[in-house]
């Protein structure tokens, strides 16, 4: 019955879908997953589900799959899971914000179902609808630790302050501010406060400066919520620009190579941050300024600096 339900909620032409076994294994992607992930059939068919998955959550998936073969209770099979906060399906109640993996180590939003498909205990299969959540453009997100470390971040948190996965995983979320201590008052303030007051925006912060990693400070307001999963306490950082901001931002190396590059220029030169990544700025030029580059930026191998042309 619910893989009856399931067909009637998801048109497989256009929904992104995998199936697994009792391991977590995937045994099946289909197309629309492979590229709303950024992966080849080959590199996710026979790995785990939880690659798709931030910490802590995909620390914690297994376990949770072993629960259910042991003891046949279910988090969330037959449920829908929505990054909005609400879970609908039998029995559910207000439920986790749901954040998937890309490829390129960003975490974005999604709406998730599962259902099992045949099989029992260990050799169950259980086949996932995964669908991206609408996004707010005029806001960004971290998960925190309720100790203040930073978990992970969406695209546009990279867009808008410069730091991606790599550079904000692990370190501490106030560290990232001009006066980290407001930001550990925030905190602080978060841990004491009740699933009511987070989830009605009570705790926020307004004007707070955020470093970028390349340019000036960035100006935000920020409201906490709760996030994470059903037995650990997670935030959820939410962020809001104050006024205008440069979104086609680019940030080279001494030899010309693109470090650093924002979603908005991306597409604007039609291709994306992660293929821009160590690629010789001048190919992105006309000619004849990609031929005469080189000679204008004027980096010489002594590393001495002589002047830039762009």
């Amino acid at each position: 019955m619910a893989y009856v339900r399931w067909h009637l909620q998801v048109d497989e032409r256009t929904a992104c879908v995998c199936i697994i076994d009792a391991g977590g294994t995937i045994q099946m992607a289909n197309k629309n997953l492979l590229k709303m992930f950024g992966y080849k059939k080959a590199e996710l068919e026979g790995k785990n589900i939880s690659l798709l998955m931030p910490q802590p959550f995909s620390g914690r998936h297994n376990s949770y799959l072993r629960n259910y073969v042991t003891t046949g209770k279910a988090k969330i099979l037959d449920t829908q899971r929505q990054a909005s906060g609400h879970g609908h399906g039998p029995g559910t109640d207000l439920e986790i914000p749901v954040v998937a993996l890309h490829k390129a180590r960003y975490v974005f939003p999604v709406s998730i179902y599962v259902t099992k498909v045949s099989g029992g205990g260990a050799d169950a299969l259980f086949m996932g609808s995964i669908a991206p959540a609408a996004e707010d453009p005029g806001t960004v997100r971290a998960w925190v630790t309720s100790g203040g470390l930073a978990l992970c971040v969406d695209r546009r948190f990279t867009d808008w302050l410069g730091r991606g996965q790599a550079d904000c995983e692990g370190r501490p979320f106030a560290s990232l501010a001009d006066e980290p201590r407001r930001l550990e008052d925030l905190l602080l303030r978060a841990s004491q406060a009740t699933a009511e007051e987070l989830h009605g925006g009570k705790v926020a912060l307004q004007g707070v400066e955020l470093v970028h990693k390349y340019a000036g400070t960035v100006r935000v307001d920020i409201t906490i919520d709760l996030g994470g999963t059903d037995d650990q306490r997670l935030f959820v950082a939410s962020l809001r620009r104050h006024g205008h901001a440069d979104d086609y931002l680019m940030a080279l190396d001494k030899k010309g190579h693109v470090t650093y590059a924002t979603s908005a220029l991306a597409t604007l030169l039609g291709t994306t941050p992660e293929s821009m990544a160590r690629q010789e700025v001048g190919r992105f030029m006309a000619q004849p300024f990609a031929q005469l580059h080189s000679k204008w930026f004027k980096v010489g191998r002594d590393g001495k600096e002589h002047g830039m042309g762009l």
